[in-house]
């Protein structure tokens, strides 16, 4: 018998119905924020989120937590335009309250992307820096998510027809990798920024409070810092660069069966598949 995991089993978040969506602007802070992973992306953030739902922070705030709940992209949009791109008022304490309120951690971008407001709303809130070296990390985005944030990619194809998610995400990202690049390629400046992150945490945070980790050391200094208990199972390794493949594969998918159920009733079914195959064959 296969043991092979569906889609649904991998990537749950994936298949939020919309009838689970929430209001991000109508959330008030129900839990208090306890950690903060500053770490950018590609750097073991997606092991150390599924780390730490394992300790039992719930919930722990990733960009996926975006694709399962898509209406927060609305917010972090207003979030990253009154950062970068001088619209709107800056977000406050209660602003992040809102927006995460259901979190005691967060990870990954776009929260990196606001790290010092996260330390100022949060300053009892402990802070873990992932470590990598600065070029395998530059290689790993350069296989991954540069690819995606270049014009021309399936996603900006599908996120006009798509208003559960991508017309609602593309916007987000766009607006966020062009703010935090300043508007230049990641290939000048993706190292500089890495550096900048990094200088900006230890600048911030007291070294009481902040723990510099690599994901390959496991559990001990990670539950020592948060002070739990060290589970008896092996740390999760999650293989980042595959994975992030698949759920874009699995994501584009499902966004192309909204649309079909959208354009069939409208077009019929030999214009649909038309479409349908035209998408699909777009690189």
């Amino acid at each position: 018998m296969s043991t092979k995991l569906s889609s649904r089993e991998r990537f749950p978040e994936l298949y939020a119905p919309p009838s689970t969506h929430t209001d991000p602007y109508k959330r008030t802070r129900k839990v208090p924020m306890r950690v903060l992973c500053l770490g950018l992306s590609r750097t073991g953030t997606a092991s150390l989120w599924t780390a730490l739902k394992e300790l039992g922070f719930v919930d722990c705030y990733h960009m996926l937590s975006i694709f399962q709940n898509p209406p927060d992209a609305d917010m972090w949009t207003e979030a990253v335009n009154a950062k970068y791109h001088g619209k709107g008022k800056p977000f406050e304490k209660e602003d992040w309250d809102r927006l995460l309120g259901d979190c005691q951690a967060v990870c990954d971008a776009p929260c990196t992307s606001f790290s010092e407001e996260l330390i100022s709303a949060y300053p009892d809130a402990k802070v873990i820096w992932t470590i990598r070296d600065v070029d395998s990390w530059y290689n790993s985005m350069m296989k991954t998510i540069v690819p995606v944030q270049q014009p021309g990619h399936m996603l900006d194809y599908i996120g006009p027809f798509d208003s559960v998610l991508f017309s609602r995400f593309n916007a987000m990202r766009h607006a966020w990798w062009n703010g935090w690049l300043e508007g230049k390629d990641f290939e000048k400046v993706g190292k500089q920024k890495f550096q900048e992150q990094y200088e900006t945490v230890r600048r911030l945070v007291p070294k009481e409070r902040l723990l510099e980790y690599k994901v390959g050391e496991g559990w001990e200094r990670l539950c020592k810092f948060l002070e739990v208990p060290v589970p008896s199972y092996d740390f999760p390794n999650i293989n980042e660069q595959e994975t992030f493949r698949d759920r874009i594969q699995v994501a584009i998918s499902l966004a192309m069966q909204r649309i079909m159920m959208k354009v069939l009733p409208v077009l019929g079914g030999g214009v649909a598949v038309g479409v349908a195959a035209w998408l699909y064959h777009i690189k």
